[in-house]
């Protein structure tokens, strides 16, 4: 069951990561972190500079669809908190290759090509 944004931004910084809600098909509320170790990760792999909430916003459609498919996984703490860590994001990078990636710099939707 996929998860979708919320209208209303709902995120705030601490010292666990970036953490923001979301809602499942039915409406009910997810709460996600992504640990501040997989922003860095994020913003070194990119090469881009800024807070942990910029990096956030920059890439924030890849970090919520690795926080549904975590969600989708049934990968959550014991309070029901989705996590996003590095390691999550190193597992979902061959999936996101095949789809292509948003690169915030250019503003433009990138597709990775396979080799044959």
């Amino acid at each position: 069951m996929p998860l979708r944004r919320l209208e209303a931004d709902h995120r705030v910084t601490t010292w666990r990561g970036v953490e923001f809600w979301m809602a499942d098909e039915a409406g009910s509320l997810v709460f996600c972190r992504i640990s501040h170790e997989a922003l860095r990760d994020q913003a070194n792999r990119a090469r881009f500079e800024g807070t942990h909430d910029k990096v956030f916003e920059a890439y924030q459609e890849l970090l919520e669809q690795v926080a549904s498919d975590a969600f989708d996984a049934d990968a959550s703490d014991e309070a029901g908190c989705v996590l996003i860590t590095k390691e999550a994001l190193d597992r979902s990078r061959p999936q996101r290759l095949d789809r292509g990636f948003w690169n915030p710099r250019s503003q433009v939707r990138v597709v990775a090509q396979k080799e044959k």
